[in-house]
């Protein structure tokens, strides 16, 4: 009679082999440094919306612009990001003094 061999796979939800120290037990660091990794991201993303709030902020509420129309910088702001943002307020904006 001929043995059968079976293969078995499993789908492991856990750490795999690798994952483990020499010494035995799940290594950490790799836990924190995928939640570093995420934080660094929303972060960015929370600096960048930031940014484009205020630099459309100031295109929406600028008494006057110059060089481009103000919807124009407004559409070179979310295309641009965060360059068109920074070309408005060195180049577009119109800076007065205060009274």
């Amino acid at each position: 009679m001929a043995q059968r061999t079976w293969l078995v796979c499993s789908v492991q939800s856990g750490p795999r082999a690798e994952d483990y120290h020499v010494n035995g037990g799940w290594r950490p660091d790799q836990e924190v440094s995928a939640m570093l990794a995420a934080l660094v991201l929303l972060l960015g993303a929370a600096l960048l919306v930031g940014w484009e709030i205020l630099c459309l902020g100031q295109v929406l509420l600028a008494e006057r612009v110059r060089l481009l129309p103000r919807w124009a910088w407004a559409v070179g702001c979310l295309i641009f990001i965060p360059l068109g943002g920074i070309v408005y307020l060195l180049a577009g904006r119109v800076w007065t003094r205060a009274a």
